[in-house]
């Protein structure tokens, strides 16, 4: 499996459950998915760490930073972590309608999005 299907299916786990949860940090939603994907028995190699977390929801247009909480250290003092929500696909579709060749742009995204801004824009076969 290739870096950019793993990557897509972490955006896709990410997703359903922001669409869910609401708002939420990475490191909810890294603990989240390590949690459910030990339940449901799938063992898989795929990390879940912050990082890989925080740049998949960074650079991904499928998320938006929704603010800040602060949480306590360990060690005594506190940290701020930002939280994330779901950008609406509705949203993503009419941002990519009228661009010339919309599928490209977004062929690192999962197929449900793609498809979904692909009926929305009108796109026949790309």
């Amino acid at each position: 499996m290739t870096n950019k299907a793993r990557s897509q299916r972490k955006i896709k786990w990410m997703y359903d459950y922001l669409a869910e949860e609401g708002e939420a940090s990475a490191q909810e939603m890294a603990d989240h998915l390590r949690v459910k994907r030990t339940k449901d028995g799938d063992i898989t190699s795929m990390a879940f760490d912050v990082r890989t977390m925080s740049g998949l929801l960074t650079r991904s247009p499928l998320f938006r930073r929704s603010g800040s909480t602060r949480l306590k250290a360990i060690s005594g003092g506190s940290y701020e972590v930002a939280l994330w929500s779901v950008v609406p696909l509705d949203d993503l579709a009419r941002k990519y309608d009228g661009v010339k060749h919309p599928l490209t742009r977004l062929k690192n995204l999962p197929k449900f999005v793609r498809d979904y801004v692909a009926e929305k824009v009108g796109v026949i076969d790309e």
